[in-house]
């Protein structure tokens, strides 16, 4: 199974170290030009960026340039490129957090997949345990990912049900 990304879950999956799970849950991560751009060009010096890149380089994470993008003025080009990729690709699975992002990917049919899902689903086929759940849930929030205080609460009751 293949996915498209959006840079954020990337970088945040990167920073809690995670990103490396995605290996047991896709055959392949393809990245739009841009999304590359703004990942990889623009974040250098980051220490996430090395984690990145040497997926690209590995090929586990492949990049590709849409031929245009879904024309969505409050989405960033990342994401609208990352949206027009998976419909040209004929890809359902597209890797984003952005609210917006999330919203219209989920209206055009797509299957949009937060960083807080990625942890559900490593959780649920037991790759991570609770413990590990719980701190990378900690760790995401730490990290500048946004939750607020009933969303961070639920996805820790989330968790604790399915470790039952």
């Amino acid at each position: 199974m293949k996915a498209v990304s959006d840079s954020s879950i990337l970088m945040h999956l990167a920073k809690i170290e995670k990103i490396s799970f995605l290996k047991k849950l896709f055959d392949r991560i393809i990245i739009e030009k841009e999304v590359y751009n703004e990942t990889i060009e623009r974040g250098e010096g980051h220490s996430e960026i090395i984690i990145i890149k040497s997926l690209i380089d590995e090929g586990f994470i492949i990049v590709k340039e849409a031929t245009k993008e879904i024309e969505i003025p409050n989405l960033h080009e990342g994401e609208r490129k990352s949206i027009f990729l998976c419909k040209e690709l004929n890809i359902k699975n597209l890797l984003i957090d952005d609210e917006e992002g999330f919203n219209v990917a989920a209206m055009l049919g797509l299957v949009p997949i937060r960083a807080t899902s990625i942890l559900i689903i490593l959780l649920d086929r037991k790759l991570i345990n609770l413990k590990d759940y719980e701190n990378s849930m900690k760790r995401l929030s730490e990290s500048g990912y946004f939750l607020d205080a009933l969303t961070y609460d639920r996805l820790l009751t989330i968790g604790k049900n399915i470790a039952k």
